[in-house]
């Protein structure tokens, strides 16, 4: 559906190691409290048992297959796996990885033809020490059998991405990588007045979760507002904009007074960042 309106678009997405995805949405959303056990114990007690998903958890095995439309039933299946990894192959056009996220956006940069300046980023969701789990080499084991689909997913991207790295030089990503750390570190310098949770966090900036640290940043200097922005209002801002363009190509059109309001109003909130 995606490909009928957007026939010459760019696909991108990102994958995680299964079992550290795993561990940080079974913090992330509570599971832990509500499982009384934590990651370690849960993969002794019950992921060694090899529970199927449940076809409504929006969080389970094989996150990374369900995100990406693989059902339930068919991550069960080896054949099915292999065919989704193919199909998933041939759909996109880069395949990211969090555990690698520089060079990432490095190859980011180059398939959009952007410079290293426009991927540079504040990192966003990070957990607080104290919620962050040790997962012991037994419990990552099981773990590990326990999500053998996701990580034929994620191998496969792994070695490509690794092919990726070694057609673009692995001496030139080097430096592209220190570049992007060095613009990192100056827009953390010039924007960052104090890392913190939401007991400080205000507005646009508090974030979805109490685990998580935020930004408070330099009020004086309006284009930091969009790299502090926290995942909930930064994906409320994204869909207004979508449902204001959505309103030009609807199949009522806004007389010529409106669509003129309507375009005022985005130009406004693209200046505000």
């Amino acid at each position: 559906e995606v490909a009928k309106l957007l026939p010459t678009a760019i696909y991108v997405t990102i994958l995680r190691d299964p079992v550290d995805c795993f561990e940080s949405n079974y913090v992330y959303m509570g599971l832990e409290k509500a499982n009384r056990m934590n990651i370690s114990q849960y993969a002794v007690k019950k992921a060694r048992l090899n529970p199927k998903r449940k076809s409504k958890n929006i969080i389970g095995k094989n996150q990374l297959l369900w995100d990406l439309g693989l059902s339930s039933q068919d991550m069960e299946n080896h054949t099915k796996v292999v065919e989704k990894i193919e199909s998933l192959d041939r759909e996109f056009h880069l395949v990211m990885l969090s555990d690698r996220f520089d060079e990432s956006l490095v190859l980011l940069a180059r398939l959009l033809c952007w410079d290293l300046e426009d991927v540079r980023y504040l990192k966003q969701n990070v957990r607080k020490n104290e919620t962050r789990k040790e997962i012991t080499e037994q419990a990552r084991q099981i773990l590990k059998n326990w999500l053998k689909a996701d990580y034929m997913l994620y191998d496969h991207f792994k070695e490509k991405f690794d092919k990726l790295v070694e057609r673009y030089g692995k001496e030139k990503m080097a430096e592209d990588v220190k570049s992007l750390r060095l613009r990192n570190k100056q827009l953390y310098d010039d924007c960052v007045v104090e890392k913190a949770d939401n007991d400080k966090l205000k507005g646009e900036f508090k974030m979805a979760v109490s685990k998580v640290e935020g930004y408070i940043v330099d009020d004086s200097k309006p284009w930091c507002s969009s790299f502090a922005r926290s995942e909930p209002s930064y994906t409320t801002k994204l869909r207004k904009k979508q449902q204001l363009r959505a309103n030009f190509i609807g199949r009522k059109p806004l007389d010529p007074i409106e669509q003129k309001r309507k375009a005022q109003q985005l130009w406004k909130e693209k200046l505000k960042g």
